[in-house]
């Protein structure tokens, strides 16, 4: 009887710590106005809308291992002042999307959802604000 009691709760113990993560859960900021088109009166904004997006694409969050731009790399994008210069001098519009003769990124790792090309091109058509 002791045995069962010792089974069930180290079972309990370990079913409590097993969780999902979940982007709308984690980010659920990204899904209020992620695809409304430019003329919405919702602001987008690099800290609340795009910064997601980048770190969980680009390599930004730390872990060099697929990332493309990590803190060692050239351009690197960790920052907001980093993704402003990237937007203003490299065709990073077109390289999201994929067109044709641009460098498409993410490097290897599949092209971005349509939502999320659509709300950083909505970020960089309403002048890039950082918060």
């Amino acid at each position: 009887m002791k045995k069962n009691i010792i089974l069930l709760f180290v079972i309990g113990a370990a079913l409590s710590g097993c969780y999902y993560d979940n982007v709308e859960e984690l980010h659920p900021y990204s899904n209020d106005i992620a695809c409304n088109d430019t003329s919405s009166t919702d602001t987008l904004s690099f800290n609340k809308n795009v910064k997601w997006i980048i770190e969980g694409s680009c390599g930004t969050s730390g872990s060099q291992g697929s990332s493309c731009h990590g803190s060692g790399s050239v351009p690197p994008l960790t920052t907001y002042a980093q993704v402003v210069q990237c937007v203003n001098n490299y065709n990073f519009l077109a390289d999201i999307k994929h067109s044709a003769g641009a460098d498409a990124m993410p490097k290897g790792g599949g092209k971005l959802t349509d939502c999320q090309i659509k709300v950083i091109e909505n970020w960089v058509n309403q002048g890039m604000l950082e918060n």
